[in-house]
């Protein structure tokens, strides 16, 4: 049985995807199948890092393998996608496409199959995606992932922020730009519900070296329930 690919492994096929060099050089450099990369894209796109440790979690029982046979009958959907939506090793799915179209080329209800002839058989038969559509599902999956770590590290840094109305929206504004050296904005901003202008609004505006004593003279006012003048307050 085939071991398990690293974690660490995928993650580098899709570093190497993302700095621009093509599925043909990964899939050489690494010894990987060019099907099982584009496996890997789809997955981490739909599901993230989580997803990509987790896959593949099933077995290709019988009745996944008629979902596949049936998927793939009707609307030829390529063998990386039924991977990903099945969450079954890829070189499983070529063995069941390469056994179905045997059959049905051959007539016959069984034909013994060479391991070596179904890998190649797989690689004509799938469905290659174009160099843009790949780049454009992996930055997208790289894109959410990385807001997913602004999010989490927004809400840690605003987490028991008291206040509300212009100070809070201070607050908030301060720590994304607390936050930008490593990460961008955008996510910072899409985390926090913050207009991109209310933001460069907020940390222009200069702190008050008077706040303190605005407050305690508020504290004072409003413990009075306003009945001190200035001069009292004073």
């Amino acid at each position: 049985m085939r071991q398990r690919v690293s974690l660490e492994l995928k993650h580098e096929a899709l570093r190497l995807l993302e700095s621009g060099e093509s599925v043909a050089a990964v899939s050489k450099r690494l010894h990987i199948s060019s099907g099982e990369l584009r496996t890997w894209v789809l997955v981490y796109a739909k599901d993230g890092g989580k997803g990509l440790a987790a896959y593949p979690k099933n077995i290709c029982t019988d009745e996944i393998r008629r979902k596949i046979v049936c998927r793939y009958g009707k609307e030829r959907v390529p063998l990386h996608t039924l991977s990903a939506r099945y969450s079954v090793p890829y070189s499983s799915v070529v063995r069941c496409i390469s056994t179905y179209k045997r059959k049905v080329d051959a007539g016959v209800e069984g034909v013994v199959i060479d391991f070596m002839d179904l890998a190649r058989a797989g690689d004509k038969m799938e469905e290659e995606l174009t160099k843009a559509e790949l780049k454009h599902q992996l930055k997208e999956a790289l894109n959410e992932n990385e807001y997913l770590k602004a999010e989490n590290a927004y809400l840690k840094k605003i987490k028991g922020l008291n206040g509300s109305g212009r100070a809070q929206e201070q607050t908030r504004a301060q720590a994304i730009q607390s936050l930008r050296p490593k990460h961008a904005l955008k996510h910072l901003l899409r985390a926090s519900g913050m207009a991109r202008s209310t933001f460069y609004y907020r940390i222009s505006v200069r702190p008050d070296k008077h706040a303190s004593l605005c407050e305690r003279i508020d504290g004072i006012y409003r413990r009075h329930k306003g009945r001190y003048g200035y001069r009292r307050v004073c």
